[in-house]
């Protein structure tokens, strides 16, 4: 099985079931960094090469060139975006969801540049210039990336302290209801699933309140088991990138 198929069939689902929610105060309700703090250790468990890439995501929803169309954008806001790159391949974003957008259309999966769906998709590397454009060199219906740091962790260092990528939790953010180890025993389920050992547990309308406690009660020792699996697998693919 190819990579991409894994991540789009499976993987984007759940996560998007688990950790996406209405827009407000500014968020677009993606969790942009928990879907990358995911998908870099799953990646790794498979025997892949990953990076983390933080920058910033500009998008617009018309596939007409000549209208301006409905935008989303985090240039010159307080907030940032997360993908990842896995191999060869940038950006890969499982967060891009647009289930509260209506202006926007579906996408299945955001990975790689080129035609995805109705939009194109646009990468750069860090350059103030694209604060201005707006996006103009992504003509259309289009998501424009523009990177501006890479974030390769040790996974373990991850494990060990997923804030190192995702935002300082509220007082009842997941590691406080369900225990530290929480995002670890997600991923874990991710490589569970990727593996056939798993079915999706967010089928349907099961979302996070009835999920995540089958989780946290399913998958004992995650972060032991997952640096396990990444030793394992290190050096050879288990899915195909091509």
């Amino acid at each position: 099985m190819k990579i991409v198929d894994l991540l789009k069939d499976q993987i984007k689902p759940e996560l998007n079931k688990l950790y996406s929610e209405a827009p407000s105060g500014g968020e677009w309700g993606w969790f942009c960094r928990e879907h990358a703090f995911h998908l870099y250790s799953l990646s790794k468990m498979l025997g892949l090469s990953a990076e983390i890439k933080r920058g910033d995501l500009f998008g617009r929803s018309t596939g007409k060139a000549e209208e301006c169309g409905t935008i989303i954008s985090s240039f010159r806001d307080y907030s940032d975006h997360a993908w990842c790159k896995i191999g060869d391949v940038v950006p890969v974003d499982l967060s891009a969801n647009f289930e509260y957008f209506p202006d926007f259309p579906w996408v299945d999966i955001v990975f790689g540049e080129g035609q995805v769906g109705k939009y194109t998709v646009c990468y750069a590397l860090d350059d103030k210039t694209h604060d201005t454009q707006k996006g103009d060199t992504c003509a259309g219906a289009c998501l424009l990336y523009v990177e501006r740091q890479t974030l390769d962790p040790s996974v373990e260092e991850l494990l060990g302290n997923p804030y190192l990528l995702l935002r300082q939790p509220p007082k009842d953010g997941l590691d406080v209801v369900f225990g530290k180890d929480i995002f670890n025993k997600v991923t874990l389920h991710l490589y569970e699933l990727a593996m056939g050992r798993a079915e999706r547990l967010t089928r349907s309308s099961r979302g996070p309140s009835h999920v995540l406690p089958v989780i946290r009660k399913r998958y004992d020792d995650a972060t032991n088991e997952i640096v396990k699996v990444i030793e394992t697998n290190r050096g050879r693919s288990l899915f195909d990138m091509t």
